[in-house]
């Protein structure tokens, strides 16, 4: 869903894209593609749910104004706008984990790897939704994992080589 694309985002800043060994640019860091996956077959091994407090919901309309000072026809927009003062993410693991070829180690320490970058990219997360630049959508997701150490997993994959 969106919050997936928008840790995803987070973690390019982590982990930037490269150029592969033939040369060729790479979209995502390889370790970002093996926990979020991507569109040319590899799976998200990680499932995200959002749990939101009772909230308030109101109805809010938009419309269009053309260059002639006209509202545009057809250009009303009523939608429904969730506030949330809190909510809870739940990240449990859908699939087999990859380490991307980095040589992580045994399957326990690569979850550790994935749980770091999604735990470190969630805390990098100031805004979401449609108007994220117009002062709505303002988030902090915290984390309880120790991001120091997180951040001593991640930051030298920065550099690390993949196989191939």
């Amino acid at each position: 869903g969106g919050l997936k694309g928008v840790l995803r985002d987070e973690a390019r800043t982590l982990l930037p894209p490269r150029y592969d060994a033939d040369g060729r640019f790479e979209r995502d860091h390889p370790f970002v593609r093996a926990v979020f996956g991507d569109r040319f077959g590899q799976q998200c091994p990680w499932n995200f749910d959002v749990v939101p407090d009772a909230g308030k919901v109101s109805a809010r309309a938009s419309l269009q104004i053309g260059p002639d000072g006209a509202v545009v026809k057809g250009a009303l927009l009523v939608k429904e706008e969730a506030w949330i003062g809190s909510a809870r993410l739940d990240v449990f693991q859908r699939g087999p984990l990859s380490d991307a070829g980095m040589r992580l180690g045994a399957s326990e320490e690569i979850r550790e790897y994935h749980l770091a970058l999604i735990s470190l990219a969630a805390r990098l997360v100031d805004k979401v939704g449609q108007r994220k630049t117009r002062g709505m959508g303002w988030v902090a997701i915290t984390s309880d994992r120790d991001a120091e150490a997180d951040l001593d997993r991640i930051w030298p994959l920065r550099k690390e080589e993949t196989d191939g």
